[in-house]
């Protein structure tokens, strides 16, 4: 076998114990080469490390095979899980959207407001009947046309005929119908109230004198956008007009779904009217206090002299998930040169029944709060100035006597001359959400979704 010499590089055979060219010993450098075939012969590898030809590390062949390609397995799983990763909880993005928007949702607005739009105009523009009757006893009929918001046509009693109509104006907010009816050119009564499931309305009829009449009219179509869900409520009214006097009262029974709150809004109802029997029959209720305003009024009246009059209505004014609110008003002509009108309001929690009221503000005397007010006072009565209106010991407006949640905002009340002059009469003046807001408690903003 021919080997190097590691001196002068010359070839050599493996017997030679020293170069014959240069004469370096070669018997080492014979054994190292030999076991280096060996080696290969056999399949073991020597790995030179560093310049240190004498130090070797060696690893079986079939060994260590198996290690790498367990290391390239387990890589391409770790490889595996953090890709997993990534794709999960990453946001992908999507490559048509604007930063900030979420186009399904916006999808989602457009057609609703789509949908919304369409059902408006299917409603918007069309003529329609109602037939009903106005405290249960005169029966009437209606011929109407809406334009957009806008309510015309005429009315008459069905035991008068056509030919004695009354001229009708009015408007339509979403599902509240509020129309003037006109005689020879002058208003003599209005009509107030709610459309449910979109052809029942449901209100009453108020006089030029403040005389109130629940009504109820079956509309032939339905008038308004999407056909409304409203249930109808069940109202329980009675009346009477006799000689000496007349009265009614309306209530809408309370519906909260939780008999304990529907038991204390009717006791709210007894202590307006000051009746002290069963406070959870409404019928019973409403029967004993128009018999007790009979005897009163036959006692004082003269036979010759004017017609007392008493009533009392309360309605449902606004609903949410929690609270429910109510508004009743009261009338009493007992002589004179006219008759005394007052209005409150309550709101109740569904889940507890539990009655609203200021502990939900800050104090009256809060910065601003009466200023606020005296803004919305002078928007509801324009021509007033605030020399006609009472004040506090502070210098503020008084204190309403009542609250309640409604559609618009919180409504405030006051009784006759509590806020200025017999000519202002019971106001009741909303302040919007929005403004309101700063001055109420958190546990007030609670109730009221989306504030």
């Amino acid at each position: 076998m021919i080997i190097k010499c590691p001196a002068c590089g010359a070839s050599v055979s493996d017997k030679a114990k020293n170069c014959p060219k240069c004469g370096h010993p070669l018997t080492d450098v014979s054994n190292k080469q030999q076991s280096n075939n060996s080696a290969k012969g056999t399949g073991q590898e020597t790995l030179s490390h560093g310049s240190n030809d004498s130090q070797n590390w060696s690893i079986e062949p079939e060994k260590g095979k198996w290690n790498i390609g367990k290391l390239a397995l387990v890589s391409v799983i770790a490889l595996a899980l953090i890709g997993a990763l990534v794709y999960f909880i990453i946001p992908k993005k999507d490559k048509t959207s604007v930063p900030g928007q979420n186009p399904a949702s916006e999808e989602t607005v457009v057609d609703k407001e789509k949908m919304a739009r369409e059902a408006y105009e299917k409603v918007a523009h069309l003529s329609f009947t109602m037939e009903g009757s106005i405290d249960e006893k005169y029966r009437t009929h209606f011929d109407l046309s809406r334009n957009n918001d806008e309510i015309t046509g005429t009315y008459y009693y069905l035991s008068s005929g056509p030919d004695n109509y009354m001229t009708i104006k009015g408007t339509i907010d979403v599902d509240k119908l509020d129309m003037s009816e006109f005689y020879n050119g002058n208003s003599t009564g209005r009509f107030v109230g709610r459309i449910y499931q979109g052809d029942v309305f449901v209100g009453e009829f108020i006089s030029t004198k403040g005389t109130r009449m629940p009504c109820r009219f079956k509309i032939d179509k339905s008038i308004v956008a999407g056909g409304a869900n409203l249930r109808e409520p069940r109202i329980v009214s009675q009346s009477y007009d006799e000689p000496y006097g007349k009265g009614s009262i309306s209530i809408e029974a309370p519906d909260t779904g939780n008999e304990t709150a529907d038991n204390v809004i009717i006791q709210y109802f007894s202590h307006d009217l000051n009746y002290t029997g069963s406070a959870t029959d409404l019928e019973q209720m409403i029967q004993y206090m128009l018999n007790s305003w009979k005897g009163s009024q036959r006692e004082m009246s003269s036979g010759s002299g004017p017609k007392y009059e008493n009533s009392y209505r309360a309605e449902k004014t606004y609903e949410n998930s929690k609270v429910v609110s109510y508004e009743t008003s009261y009338y009493t002509y007992m002589g004179g040169l006219h008759g005394m009108t007052a209005s409150d309001g309550m709101t109740f929690v569904k889940a507890s029944g539990d009655v609203i009221d200021w502990a939900i503000f800050k104090p009256w005397s809060t910065d601003g709060f009466s200023e606020l007010m005296l803004k919305y006072v002078k928007k509801e009565f324009d021509s007033i100035s605030e020399g006609e209106l009472n004040h506090d010991e502070n210098g503020d407006l008084p204190k309403p006597s009542g609250l309640y949640f409604s559609d618009n905002g919180i409504t405030f009340t006051y009784v006759d001359y509590e806020l200025g002059p017999h000519s202002l009469g019971s106001p009741e003046i909303t302040i919007p959400y929005n403004e309101v807001k700063e001055y109420m408690q958190n546990s007030g903003l609670e109730l009221i979704p989306n504030i």
